[in-house]
């Protein structure tokens, strides 16, 4: 008796669209962005970012993208570290992205680290009008 194994391959095509309806004084405004394309540039990461490595790309971002992206300096630590922070934009709204909750929870990180560089460089986010 044999048996036969059979595979069959799905391609799923997912739709990742974000309508934004920003109200801006007496006015509103619809704007539709396809995120697939930016979702589809996401990396691999094999490991997560140290706070130092994060500050690092950071700073690197604000030199490489001075139009679009400066570097804040929001205080510092007990221990004398600067905290830092990305102005990302020219947008007539604002939005703070923040992406460490708690300590053990170093996802955010990884997520803020692609998320700036998409802001500062993918042209169809410019039209969201946030900083």
């Amino acid at each position: 008796m044999s048996s036969e194994i059979r595979v069959t391959q799905f391609k799923f095509e997912l739709q990742w669209e974000l309508l934004i309806i920003s109200t801006y004084r007496d006015s509103t405004r619809l704007c539709l962005i396809d995120f697939g394309s930016v979702l589809s540039k996401i990396p691999k990461y094999e490991r997560y970012l140290s706070a130092r490595e994060l500050d690092e790309k950071s700073r690197r971002l604000a030199k490489e993208y001075p139009d679009n992206v400066s570097l804040l300096r929001l205080g510092k630590t007990k221990g004398g570290n600067e905290i830092t922070g990305l102005r990302i934009g020219k947008g007539k709204h604002n939005a703070l992205v923040y992406g460490f909750p708690n300590p053990e929870e170093p996802l955010g990180g990884l997520v803020l680290d692609y998320f700036s560089g998409a802001l500062a460089t993918e042209e169809e986010l410019e039209q969201v009008d946030y900083t």
